[in-house]
């Protein structure tokens, strides 16, 4: 049995260069899905690890779209095909695990869906999310601050607005809305749930693709759904610390580090700094 580590990247290579050669083959699988408008070059020096794969359906990431929820099942669809993988840890480049390999395969593998995530009731903001109607995957409809010359329209750019107004005359797919945490863990049978309702419920998928920040509740639903609602076993097991600014805040220094409790796998984000890595690699991640 072996453990998949899928990685959301854009840009951090260094936790990554520290912690990947320290992972067992036997116990770790670590698949890279890049922003398609990132480089891939400063990844390079990754590709030398026999444990690790390079998603080859690159795709371009923009926040609060769809496309995040995309490269993750893209992500999910090459970890599936290893059949010795059995737990499916989403993670971002900027993070780094807690504690030594083999403390981390045995607190993963022992465990089922990982996962904070609550019920959201109609009128609230994360149902809100769900119930109207947002198109945030293009470089002129993205909420996030780009020069305006990079909002041009170019031909097909408008596509979708024709198949939001289908969606908007049938009407959003009726579910049970759940919420959490981008990050988490699942066990093989959620992971095969949540791609192959990506496959073949058309409604369903169209929905959310015409969502707010859906990667907080695809497959928040999707577990729930497929558990028949019940709470996951284990909480997030990423931890990201939102109460000083910048939120999230950037570790750069072990004092401003917390205890980790015993759920908590992977700490995000940190400094992409040599020596603190180093300092933090030492004291954490070397058994």
């Amino acid at each position: 049995m072996s453990v998949a580590i899928m990685v959301l990247a854009h840009s951090c290579t260094s936790a990554l260069e520290r912690y990947v050669p320290l992972l067992d083959p036997e116990q770790f699988e670590v698949y890279l899905h890049v922003d398609r408008k990132a480089a891939l070059d400063g990844y390079a020096p990754l590709s030398q690890s026999r444990n690790v794969s390079f998603v080859p359906d690159r795709r371009s990431v923009f926040w609060g779209g769809f496309s995040m929820v995309q490269a993750t099942l893209s992500l999910l669809r090459c970890a599936l095909q290893r059949p010795e993988n059995t737990h499916f840890l989403l993670v971002s480049d900027d993070a780094i695990p807690t504690l030594p390999g083999n403390d981390l395969y045995r607190r993963i593998s022992s465990a089922g869906i990982r996962m904070t995530s609550h019920v959201c009731l109609p009128g609230s903001e994360p149902h809100a999310r769900y119930a109207n109607y947002f198109h945030f995957d293009s470089s002129f409809t993205t909420p996030r601050w780009l020069p305006a010359e990079s909002r041009y329209i170019d031909e097909g750019s408008l596509a979708f607005v024709n198949e939001l107004q289908v969606l908007r005359r049938r009407g959003k797919f009726p579910v049970q809305i759940f919420a959490g945490p981008q990050w988490w863990c699942l066990p093989r049978d959620v992971a095969e749930f949540c791609l192959e309702q990506y496959d073949n419920n058309d409604w369903l998928i169209e929905s959310f693709r015409f969502s707010a920040i859906p990667d907080e509740i695809y497959f928040h639903t999707l577990a729930a759904m497929h558990s028949g609602a019940a709470q996951p076993s284990e909480p997030c097991p990423v931890y990201a610390d939102f109460s000083r600014e910048p939120k999230p805040y950037v570790f750069g220094a072990l004092e401003d580090i917390p205890a980790f409790g015993d759920s908590t796998l992977f700490l995000r984000k940190v400094k992409q700094d040599g020596p603190f890595l180093d300092l933090y690699t030492e004291k954490f991640l070397r058994g």
